[in-house]
């Protein structure tokens, strides 16, 4: 019996840069690096919820994308392909709006 296809929440673009900042956290905690997306994130994140203007995470989201772009050229297995597609898709969703 086949299974019933989950439903696919449209991903906001708050709660995927979240998942980015997760990201950076357990990057950061081995590596100690990216202290500034990290700041930059959770001020954001946090922002948006507040006033609802995206602005802060397209441009810092934008930017979360890039480095985890870079990590994963640098090393494939540290970052998910999905994280950064869906980073990509929740930005364009918000400068294409």
């Amino acid at each position: 019996m086949a299974r019933p296809k989950k439903e696919q929440k449209e991903k906001t673009i708050d709660s995927v840069c979240e998942a980015a900042l997760d990201k950076f956290k357990k990057m950061n905690k081995r590596k100690g690096t990216h202290g500034e997306i990290i700041e930059k994130l959770e001020f954001c994140i946090g922002s948006y919820r507040y006033d609802k203007n995206p602005q802060g995470l397209v441009e810092f989201g934008h930017k979360a994308s890039e480095i985890l772009k870079g990590e994963k050229a640098r090393h494939d297995k540290s970052v998910a392909q999905g994280l950064i597609d869906d980073l990509d898709s929740a930005i364009s969703a918000h400068t294409n709006a």
